[in-house]
């Protein structure tokens, strides 16, 4: 076609042509079968209607072979009745007496044997809809996006229907998923999605068996999809989804601790969410007082020597739908769990061809945001002071909007918009951004962002923090990426102005520019070697602030390998220079870091998985400004006692030595602060859950955090008045025990009781200063 072209030109026009046109990759196209009869899903494949069935043979091993032949034969079959689309997989196994599968809550069947399917509805290449079961029928599903590298996310929940077998020969299921339950074009014509099929085949050594033999020089996954063709009789339904709820709850507390238990009111809050598919592109989601109440507890974090915010994931259903239309990949800029107590919120989703748009509204009678520095974060809360009692303070509620538009453009790149908006009276947070990525061959890539943002601080928290009435800042990044088969290059480079907030989101930094350099090598060993994968890779930053002072010059070193027992295990060396300014010593200073990192994950049994981690070395003691020697560990137990009853066990440890400090002196004496160790930190959390069936279960959750204190090794205490003073004793404890049915990922009943209880200086032994009973109850109505 080019031929008569000079040979640059050729190159350049050829280069247009991979980027702004539709994937050219030769893939294989099948015909979907039509059948007007929906099968009883019993697991047993028994039905007349899977031998007419399109049939599917999962012959190859991606991972860790890369698109090799298998011998574990596994056989599909799939059609659709003008209502749902069903599929059946025989998963023939040898050895079935060697199926590892478990009881567990939706979602939580990660490591079992696993058969599902993955759906490209829109035929983008971009994202798409996965379904996963295990032999025991339970459930796993959510989003899963190709646009910017492969990510995975359960936070989508459909409603669908399966069912599970174990069979003398290996374990059949069956799914069965409503149309109604996804988004894909209205045509009245013929359409295509990519489908692709998949076996998770769990036993030394971990292998994913399909019927895509993936090209592992191609650098997407839903480009090389199965190409199905039908689905001539379906149309996209309304997805009307109506669900109310009632949740009620009875609080005790004691503010003076050992004292009197207040009553506790009894606290009864109905709520309605609706879902509705306005068309077959756009999905609105609201919600009336809704329950926003988090049911299950965070899973514990130990925060101890650090200076910035802990972040915690989103859980909330209301934000969990449709949260990847938010999302922008350098900055996060929308971090939902800023919404802390909503009256009413709408939200609206969408696709129309190449153009993706979300809208989300809501009211918080609360503003609480993150403050972001280059030393550390802060929480900020805008509240009216009681002059008398700070835990009587009125918060300020705020109206928060949030818009953001996507465009894909040709076959793999995209642009992109985000607006935020959050306001009260004295206050506001503005937040404008552009982002997107732009792939230059079929192994390089630009990834950009820059936002820019406008804040109004009220009198309160300009004395509170030490603000201007006004900030305004900007954020900038850029990133080149080329990734191929045997190695990955990476440079970054980020600006972020010391006046750039981003109130909806998680930005914890500030005040900053960085250059970054990363390099990853990957070797590939045999698939039934004890070492099938194996990775060295670099890690380069060097961050000053906006005035050039140099902050950080870090280089990481690291080696990993991936073997039997469903292994992982990594190794490295840290070496930094970072400028900390602390409390206590003028001007700040420059600390060295040199610190050893392992990490291993093994399974020594099929039902035992092991996760450790340790850190080793010399680091900064934050709270005193100086140098200190860390230890640092965690061990984490999930240990599957039987078919019925899981055990999840984590405990960390961190410790800090130091030496004495010449430069720190007890203004009580006039001394020398003495070294040693500074503090030991301990922290358990212990969850227990017995699954009596694929909808009813039984938790308890138990958290203790245990922190001991030389209390006369920190400055604070020689400097400051009482309130600032360090405890030799801090100790937190908290337990939960729940039982929940769930009839879906809607449809659901809990139950609970929760308290928690502390111990500081002034106490002999934990005191408890909460307790809780509660109950929910939802039920979804669909059309």
């Amino acid at each position: 076609m080019f031929q008569f072209l000079p040979s640059s030109l050729c190159i350049f026009v050829s280069s247009l042509f991979l980027l702004f046109s539709p994937s050219a990759y030769s893939q294989n196209r099948l015909a979907l079968t039509h059948i007007a009869i929906a099968p009883t899903l019993d697991g047993v494949l028994d039905e007349q209607v899977w031998q007419q069935a399109t049939p599917f043979d999962l012959a190859f091993e991606n991972n860790p072979g890369e698109g090799i032949p298998t011998d574990i034969k596994t056989s599909a079959y799939l059609y659709e009745d003008g209502e749902s689309l069903h599929l059946a997989i025989h998963a023939y196994d040898p050895n079935p007496e060697n199926i590892r599968a478990h009881l567990s809550d939706r979602d939580a069947i990660w490591g079992d044997d696993m058969v599902g399917i993955v759906l490209d509805t829109f035929d983008g290449e971009r994202n798409g809809y996965e379904f996963y079961v295990n032999p025991f029928g339970v459930q796993q599903d959510g989003r899963v996006d190709d646009t910017n590298g492969w990510r995975a996310t359960t936070a989508w929940n459909g409603i669908w229907y399966s069912a599970a077998k174990i069979t003398d020969d290996g374990w059949t299921a069956e799914i069965s998923i409503p149309f109604r339950a996804l988004r894909f074009p209205n045509s009245t014509g013929e359409l295509t999605w990519g489908v692709g099929i998949f076996r998770a085949y769990p036993r030394d050594i971990t292998r994913w068996l399909t019927h895509i033999q993936r090209d592992p020089n191609i650098s997407c996954n839903l480009c090389q999809y199965h190409k199905v063709s039908g689905f001539t009789n379906v149309k996209p339904g309304n997805n009307f989804q109506l669900t109310p709820t009632l949740t009620l709850s009875k609080n005790n507390t004691r503010d003076d601790v050992p004292g009197d238990w207040d009553k506790g009111d009894t606290d009864s809050q109905p709520g309605l969410d609706l879902r509705w598919g306005i068309t077959e592109n756009a999905v609105v989601n609201a919600t009336i007082n809704p329950d926003f109440s988090q049911i299950e507890a965070d899973a514990a974090q130990l925060n101890v020597n650090n200076t910035y915010s802990l972040f915690l994931p989103e859980r909330r259903p209301f934000f969990l739908d449709g949260s990847d239309y938010f999302t922008t990949r350098n900055f996060n800029l929308v971090h939902t769990r800023n919404i802390a107590e909503p009256d009413i919120g709408v939200k609206l989703t969408g696709k129309s061809g190449p153009h993706a748009y979300g809208i989300l509204m809501a009211d918080d009678n609360a503003t609480t945001f993150l403050l972001p520095g280059n030393q550390s974060s802060d929480v900020a809360e805008y509240v009216i002071e009681d002059p008398i009692d700070e835990d009587n303070d009125t918060p300020i509620g705020s109206n928060i909007g949030i818009a953001r538009y996507r465009m894909d453009i040709g076959a793999r790149n995209q642009f992109g918009a985000l607006i935020t908006t959050r306001q009260a009276e004295d206050y506001r947070n503005i937040v404008a951004s552009i982002d997107g990525h732009i792939w230059l061959g079929e192994k390089d890539k630009i990834r950009y962002q820059t936002a820019f943002s406008d804040s109004a601080n009220p009198l309160s928290l300009q004395h509170e923090f030490n603000l201007e009435e006004q900030q305004q800042g900007h954020a900038v990044a850029l990133d080149f990426i080329r990734d191929t088969r045997d190695y990955r290059l990476e440079a970054n480079y980020k600006n972020v102005g010391s006046g750039f907030r981003a109130d909806m989101g998680f930005n914890s930094s500030a005040d900053y520019k960085m250059i970054s350099l990363e390099g990853e090598r990957k070797y590939y060993g045999d698939t039934n070697s004890a070492i099938t994968r194996s990775y060295l890779w670099f890690d380069w930053d060097y961050v000053h602030d906006q005035n050039d002072k140099r902050l950080k010059n870090q280089l990481k070193l690291f080696a990993a390998i991936n073997g039997t027992l469903q292994s992982y295990a990594r190794l490295g060396a840290i070496a930094a220079e970072k400028f900390y300014e602390g409390d206590f010593n003028s001007g700040g200073d420059y600390f060295d870091e040199a610190l050893l990192e392992a990490y291993l994950s093994f399974r020594p049994l099929s039902n035992l998985q092991l996760q450790m981690f340790a850190l080793y070395g010399d680091t900064i003691d934050y709270t005193n400004s100086q140098p200190g020697t860390t230890t640092r560990a965690n061990i984490t137990l999930n240990f599957q006692l039987s078919n019925h009853l899981n055990a999840r066990l984590a405990h960390n440890y961190s410790t800090i030595d130091t030496a004495a400090n010449p430069t720190a002196i007890r203004t009580d004496s006039l001394q020398q602060l003495d070294g040693g160790k500074l503090y030991s930190a301990n922290q358990t959390d212990l969850r227990l859950s017995y699954q009596f069936d694929i909808r009813n279960q039984l938790k308890l959750v138990m958290q203790y955090t245990d922190i001991q204190r030389n209390a006369a090794l920190y400055q604070a205490n020689f400097d400051s008045d009482d309130d600032n003073n360090v405890n030799a004793v801090d100790k937190l404890f908290s337990s939960q025990i729940m039982y929940s049915y769930k009839l879906n990922a809607q449809s659901l009943f809990y139950l609970g009781f929760a308290d928690r209880g502390f111990q500081d200086d002034t106490l002999e032994g934990i005191e408890k200063d909460s307790r809780s009973v509660f109950a929910k109850v939802s039920f979804a109505w669909q059309s």
